[in-house]
């Protein structure tokens, strides 16, 4: 395992403009801070787009519940998990029949998030098994040049119940919140010659026409990637799909060797420096534990499934359309405070301190066009880089600081994640101090990372150093202790990302 505080040797930067004294001028920093601003906003990975004239055709209804029902996996639960995923009409229900079709119209009411996590805990063990639905959605996608089809899960439950556990804090923090969202994407490739079975039976159409190409799963939100699985890497998968939900939070991950844990490198496949797997015991580590995942027992276990699987003790879950219910939802003409009572509220700790919105978790608005697949994909280095203003200290006083910063992952776990960095910082009563910070960060956990870089800047006094030092985010809040070098200074500082 790499040290976190192990970083290559970062080789001195190209002469700059000087002026007369030696240091970097204002004017020319300032120029290289436009310069860096302008590739800072416009750099980065592309988020690849859909080719929609080029993808396949549309699926009909009934097309999209056989393939849905085809690759429905077995959802692997903690015995004492005590949410299951229903409906987001729950208590009405909203199960889909073989055909295709829900057997209940549009729901009547709408009850509110409150309301409705106490009817759910008032269910018995039985009542809550018989409620279990997963939603899902089925649409074409088409990237680089490659014809693939996904098929969306969609796992709301009504409550969140998950204890953090923060290496850098002595007490544990709360995280809890009413209404939960978790999404499971199985992206197929297509075989175009299969095409014409469309006609015919469908069990015949999905089983010749699709296989398995990756599988991603949510694991929690800001800067956690999801957990994927790619048999481009880690070979093909056998069916049904056998997917572990965390305890508490539902985070999911693949159980590609159907063992009942999460393996990194055989349930997951990316070489990444940050692993979240499950983690029942709620602890932030960057790299992940076997101990974290307490293996689900068949014996003892919670199991979930859907279609034809042979096992008796998997306990049957309804499948329904998800773009019914994004009707309904819309649909529905409310106030906005009977509207907020109906998807919850984020509290005003929680819009600082999380990257949770509650009221997104009862359905999510997104159109089915692969988009939020690829925002999952790029989270880490998204929650990472943006626009942040807030305070810092610059020779013992505080000052004003605002930049933006921008990530470039490395793949490696040897290797830090790269980043660039440009500031400007207002201390009181003085000249404001442009800064370019060329740096490598590694993850210590899922909050912090180390990192280590040259920090160059027209401060008479030094003109480039060496900073050391941590970045925490929490939120929208970041906090970074630091220490230069050359000058001796030990600083932090404090803000906010947008």
């Amino acid at each position: 395992m790499t040290r976190h505080d192990s970083f290559p040797s970062v080789a001195r930067p190209a002469p700059l403009p000087l002026a007369r004294s030696g240091h970097i001028t204002t004017r020319a920093l300032g120029r290289l801070m436009l310069l860096a601003t302008v590739l800072l906003a416009g750099g980065g990975q592309a988020v690849a787009q859909p080719d929609s004239d080029a993808a396949s055709p549309s699926f009909s209804p009934i097309e999209q519940f056989a393939l849905a029902r085809a690759f429905a996996p077995v959802f692997l639960l903690h015995p004492d998990e005590a949410y299951l995923p229903v409906a987001p009409t729950f208590p009405e229900p909203f199960g889909t029949t073989p055909e295709g079709t829900s057997p209940t119209d549009t729901p009547t009411a709408a009850r509110s998030a409150r309301d409705r996590a106490g009817l759910y805990d008032a269910l018995s063990r039985e009542d809550r098994l018989r409620a279990a639905a997963v939603g899902y959605r089925v649409y074409p996608v088409r990237r680089h040049g490659r014809s693939q089809v996904v098929v969306e899960y969609w796992c709301h439950y009504v409550f969140n119940a998950f204890t953090i556990h923060v290496p850098w804090l002595p007490h544990s923090l709360p995280g809890n919140h009413l209404q939960d969202l978790e999404r499971l994407f199985v992206v197929l490739d297509e075989d175009p010659a299969e095409a014409y079975l469309r006609a015919g039976d469908r069990e015949s159409w999905v089983r010749a026409a699709f296989t398995v190409s990756r599988i991603v799963a949510n694991a929690h939100t800001g800067g956690v990637p999801p957990n994927l699985y790619d048999t481009e890497v880690g070979g093909p998968v056998a069916l049904p799909l056998a997917v572990l939900v965390e305890r508490g939070s539902h985070a999911m991950a693949p159980d590609v060797d159907h063992d009942g844990r999460f393996t990194p490198g055989v349930d997951g496949t990316p070489t990444g420096k940050l692993l979240w797997g499950i983690r029942d015991d709620g602890r932030l580590w960057g790299w992940t534990r076997r101990s974290a995942t307490p293996e689900r027992d068949p014996a003892s276990g919670l199991r979930l499934c859907h279609g034809p699987v042979d096992d008796a003790a998997c306990a049957p879950y309804a499948l329904y359309p998800v773009d019914r219910v994004q009707r309904w939802f819309a649909a529905l003409d409310l106030p906005k405070q009977d509207r907020l009572a109906l998807t919850g509220r984020t509290s005003l700790f929680w819009k600082v301190f999380s990257d949770v919105r509650v009221e997104d978790l009862l359905v999510a608005h997104d159109p089915p066009d692969g988009l939020a697949l690829d925002s999952m994909l790029n989270r880490r280095r998204r929650a990472s880089q943006g626009i942040f203003a807030g305070s810092t200290s610059v020779s013992g006083a505080p000052a004003l600081v605002m930049g933006v910063s921008r990530y470039w992952d490395v793949t490696s776990r040897r290797w830090p994640d790269l980043g660039v960095e440009g500031n400007f910082v207002l201390p009181s009563g003085r000249r404001g101090i442009p800064e370019l910070l060329l740096f490598g960060s590694y993850p210590v956990d899922a909050t912090v990372n180390a990192f280590a870089g040259v920090s160059l800047t027209s401060n008479r006094n030094t003109n480039a150093d060496i900073l050391l030092g941590t970045d925490i985010r929490v939120g929208i809040v970041r906090v970074r202790p630091f220490r230069r070098i050359r000058d001796g200074v030990t600083g932090a500082r404090i803000a906010v990302a947008f």
